[in-house]
């Protein structure tokens, strides 16, 4: 029996934790074979696990199209976290959304993350497993490859075939299991997966269909996006403020997105101007699609960044506090990492990852600059190329 892998875990101790994990699942999997034999034939219902932010969600039902295409008449169900259930109901490939709040590690005591962590196994993954049994699944993915995931839901809910990655202390309740990748773009790393079910295929930049209302802005324009649900990956709103300035004394047309209570007077300190101000303004299918036609986006690490990834928009992202930030750093963008007080993000050195104490407008202004001028003479070669004589 080999140690399962993790990327994110480190220390004896957590190792040993895992050991004695791997060695429990094993039992409970040796006395349970029943519950692991998967059929020949293809899949009929297919389920995809991804916890995560909107973001994440959007990016992982990209892996749909392409299940399509190999199990012709398959229906596919999401099993997601309740606050990114909606990137999943507004899918029109999704038959079946599964969801609920896990509110695991909320408690900042020992004991109140253990008494939440057995309620959880014993309560509210139980129920939610039991929900998913009964739609009877023949496939489950899993497409989370750190923790928290959702591998023993699978496997509580009598899944014959469970495809994920090797985690830590549960990778023998899979019936096969991939290592980790090595620091990709999340979404690439979809395809290892999928190549196990001998689908080969790449992840491309999605089309966008016709404008949907008038409350999108007419291109071109940039976005500035200063928000997300986790507010420790915020930056001060004076620093998007200079940077609204810096670009309007150009005369470039720029807006700024937001929804909800909290971001509402945010948005109005950053513009002083509510003709540009589009907090709580645009409906999810509009703010989709205002990401996609936009001619730059600048955001913090949240779910616009993977909606540009996907419409293959040019983008700068602002980091704060995510670690492994290959593994969320779309491929086209480039980032700003500040590392004070978050040291362990400056180790690296990348021309696409600028690492600073400090950031500074005037410098994310100039390099935005830069990438603008840079897709402005891609497109131009493209449209030259299209209209060269055979």
């Amino acid at each position: 029996m080999s140690e399962t892998r993790n990327i994110f875990i480190t220390g004896w101790k957590k190792r040993l934790f895992i050991k004695v994990l791997d060695c429990y699942h094993l039992l409970l999997r040796r006395l349970c074979k029943k519950h692991f034999k998967g059929g020949t034939a293809p899949p009929r219902r297919i389920l995809l696990c991804k916890w995560g932010g909107f973001g994440d969600v959007v990016i992982a039902l990209r892996v749909i199209p392409h299940l399509k295409r190999a199990f012709p008449g398959c229906q596919i169900g999401v099993l997601v976290h309740t606050h990114a259930k909606m990137a999943a109901e507004k899918s029109s490939h999704v038959d079946f959304v599964h969801h609920f709040d896990m509110k695991l590690f909320s408690s900042q005591t020992l004991l109140g993350r253990l008494c939440e962590l057995i309620h959880f196994a014993f309560f509210v993954e139980r129920r939610l497993a039991k929900k998913i049994q009964s739609i009877g699944y023949d496939l489950a993915l899993d497409l989370c490859f750190f923790y928290p995931h959702a591998i023993s839901t699978m496997w509580k809910a009598k899944i014959p075939m469970r495809l994920g990655f090797d985690h830590a202390g549960y990778s023998f309740l899979l019936t096969r299991s991939i290592s980790h990748p090595e620091a990709l773009y999340f979404p690439f790393v979809f395809t290892a997966l999928l190549k196990e079910l001998g689908i080969s295929c790449q992840m491309q930049s999605r089309p966008f269909a016709p404008r949907l209302s008038p409350n999108i802005p007419k291109s071109p324009y940039i976005l500035l996006h200063p928000f997300s649900r986790e507010t420790e990956k915020e930056f001060a709103p004076s620093l998007w403020n200079q940077l609204y300035e810096l670009f309007r004394e150009q005369g470039h047309e720029v807006y700024v997105t937001g929804a909800g209570s909290r971001e509402k007077p945010i948005a109005d300190e950053i513009v002083a101007d509510p003709s540009y101000n589009l907090c709580n303004r645009l409906q999810w299918e509009e703010w989709v699609q205002a990401i996609g036609e936009c001619a730059l986006l600048v955001s913090v690490d949240t779910a616009s960044v993977h909606i540009a990834a996907e419409a293959g928009a040019p983008l700068i992202v602002l980091y704060k506090s995510t670690p492994n930030i290959d593994f969320w750093r779309p491929n086209q963008s480039l980032a700003f990492v500040q590392t004070d007080p978050y040291p362990y993000l400056g180790k690296r050195k990348d021309g696409k990852v600028l690492c600073r104490a400090e950031l500074d407008a005037k410098e994310i202004f100039k390099e935005s600059l830069q990438v603008l001028r840079n897709h402005e003479s891609t497109q131009t070669d493209r449209l030259h190329s299209y209209l060269q004589p055979l």
